[in-house]
């Protein structure tokens, strides 16, 4: 009996523990959320103030200037250490996620470099310091993440470094990018270089007022740990600190790259794609630096012949003599199970050369934003030119998207499915660029084509525009809950808006990511459902919890017509079959379809059909009897 009152007392113990640290974790995030609101306005107000020409009118004297700086500059240090709170509370319960996308680290680098160094408040006796190569090969990282690492590491150095320098530099090191941060500064003891990582620890030499609150190293190494990177210290008293970080290379299948065991009796080798003679002069002092053997791999070769002659390290593509005959050697590549897990080295064009074919290198000229070295690898090989699928069991419609991809995109070709069977045939024959899909179809339906488009590796990320006259609902949203799926409604948008849909499907750099869209959707099912009610910005906002600018602008972005209008069209299209098929008022019909107002509502109406809804009745062809 005892050792079962002691077990209970044991178990009540735990659970009450867990909830003070729940208790805990909520209370931290909701005051950090708090704290965030007048501190945004006390460095929006200090750092308008500090503009040159001042927006006062006057000029201020240098006394209150220097006060603004140190209000900016301090509000700058308490919101890192409110993100760095907010951080450690999500890191505890798990809830601290990244978004990765491709970067170019040089000018990355260097913007978060300059940016701290010249904010940070440091004697005139420390020297700033960017110590990078030409060129850096394309990263997957989350940039948010990647900056708040960067500055956690600088700040740090600015803090504790009275003289000498403090100096951020980067090389590439297969199976890692490896950067790292040197500075001058006291130092940290053996015995402390662990210790420095914990919550809420900081050096205290005793000599200096106490810097920070010690989360600052905590965060910075589980947001590394986060990225599948490597983070370690090397330290000694009145010498400096060196921090080091080692992210992953991306490789050719999507994922990130790790140490490959080393095979007795076989050399390791840096694999160039190049048509070229010779490799890139850094891509030889990293041969050689790595001691790898630098082996050169054109079109015309065979890759698998690698791993029988070698064993290859890492893969290197130089764009600057990247042509499109290099594309099916990629394709390869990315097919082979062993290679395509490689470090992938995709390096940029140099600014101002030319000498690359600017189809393949266009892509890099883009912004990388929201995409991941896999997209950008398939932004290469994407031309004016491919097939459309357009899905739907009426012939009208098809007609109608035929000539509408025809218009928009005069160099694909259109083919056409009657059905959901004839679509998963010709999907087996041929990938298209785009598909067209309409939903209610006799025995195979729109929603099990598209669960077969993305289950098949071929066409997983083949963009979808879905259009039906379906009324939405939220479990047709979760079964349309893809990337790259824009969902329509039929008749409710124009030809050009129609062609202008088509193309930015294309576009991989302007699609929501499926969270995003998926807010988007869950909007159109309940615009669908509720189309009828008395219903605002705000309240819509409020259903899918977002805020109202927010859906607003990811609404826009994704549909190509503002939230009211795609309302008012839903609304009117519904009022023309009410108006085809009833006889009650006009006013009846307004007040059922969401308008109060009779008048408005045929403002409305006439904007839209070019008509008034008496006229619009009266005419032959909506007359319920033709």
């Amino acid at each position: 009996m005892r050792n079962a009152e002691l077990y209970a007392e044991a178990v009540q113990a735990q659970k009450a523990a867990e909830q003070a640290d729940q208790l805990k974790t909520r209370l931290l995030a909701n005051v950090s959320h708090e704290l965030r609101a007048p501190l945004n306005v006390i460095l929006g107000y200090s750092q308008t103030a500090l503009n040159t020409p001042s927006p006062y009118g006057a000029e201020l004297p240098d006394a209150l200037l220097q006060d603004l700086r140190h209000i900016y500059h301090s509000g700058v240090h308490l919101n890192r250490i409110i993100n760095d709170l907010l951080d450690l509370s999500r890191a505890e319960i798990g809830a601290l996620d990244l978004y990765p996308e491709a970067i170019e680290p040089r000018p990355f680098l260097e913007e978060v470099f300059y940016g701290m160094a010249r904010s940070a408040e440091t004697p005139q006796t420390v020297a700033w310091n960017l110590c990078l190569p030409q060129r850096l090969p394309l990263i997957q990282a989350d940039v948010v993440r990647l900056r708040q690492i960067l500055l956690n590491l600088l700040s740090n150095a600015a803090k504790f470094t009275q003289a000498g320098h403090i100096t951020l530099g980067a090389a590439v090191e297969p199976p890692y990018l490896h950067l790292w941060v040197t500075d001058t500064g006291i130092g940290i003891p053996a015995e402390w270089q662990e210790k420095v990582f914990e919550p809420f620890v900081t050096v205290d030499r005793g000599t200096r007022r106490r810097e920070g609150i010690g989360l600052g190293l905590t965060v910075t190494r589980y947001l590394v740990a986060l990225h599948g990177g490597l983070m370690s210290l090397e330290s000694s008293p009145e010498r400096g600190s060196t921090f080091h970080i080692y992210l992953p290379l991306p490789t050719l299948e999507g994922g990130l790259a790790f140490p490959q065991p080393v095979m007795p009796g076989s050399p390791a080798a840096l694999v160039v794609l190049t048509a070229g003679e010779q490799a890139p002069e850094e891509l030889c002092a990293l041969a050689h630096r790595q001691g790898l053997k630098l082996v050169l791999l054109r079109p015309e070769d065979n890759p698998e012949l690698l791993l029988r002659e070698m064993q290859p390290a890492a893969l290197a593509w130089d764009m600057c003599s990247a042509s499109a005959n290099d594309w099916p050697l990629i394709r390869r590549l990315r097919s082979h199970t062993a290679l395509s897990q490689l470090p992938f080295m995709l390096f940029g064009q140099d600014a101002g050369d030319g000498s690359a074919d600017t189809s393949i290198t266009s892509v890099l000229l883009k912004p990388l934003a929201g995409r991941l070295l896999a997209d950008v690898l398939d932004g290469l090989c994407s031309e004016a030119t491919g097939t459309v699928l357009v899905v739907d069991d009426d012939p009208h419609a098809r007609a109608f998207y035929r000539r509408a991809v025809r218009d928009a995109l005069p160099g694909f070709e259109v083919r056409e499915a009657e059905d959901g069977v004839q679509a998963l045939s010709l999907l087996a024959l041929q990938t298209p660029r785009l598909i067209i899909l309409d939903l209610l179809m006799p025995e195979v339906d729109g929603f099990a084509v598209l669960a077969h488009i993305r289950a098949t590796p071929a066409t997983r990320k083949v963009p979808v525009i879905v259009v039906s006259g379906k009324v939405l609902t939220f479990e047709d949203v979760q079964r349309l809950n893809h990337a790259r799926v824009i969902v329509q409604s039929k008749d409710i948008f124009t030809a050009e808006e129609i062609a202008a849909s088509l193309h930015h499907s294309l576009e991989d750099d302007t699609a929501l990511s499926p969270p995003t869209s998926a807010v988007v959707k869950y909007t159109l099912a309940y615009l669908h459902q509720n189309y009828d009610q008395d219903l605002t910005r705000n309240a819509l906002a409020d259903v899918v919890g977002v805020s109202e600018s927010y859906l607003s602008q990811i609404f826009h972005q994704e549909m190509g017509i503002s939230l009211w209008e795609f309302l008012n069209r839903l609304r009117i299209q519904h009022a023309q079959a009410l108006l085809r098929a009833s006889d009650e008022t006009i006013t009846a019909i307004a007040c059922r379809v969401g308008f109060n107002d009779s008048a408005y509502f045929s403002r409305v109406f006439r904007k839209l059909t070019g008509c008034s809804p008496s006229a619009y009745r009266k005419a032959p062809f909506s007359s319920p009897k033709s």
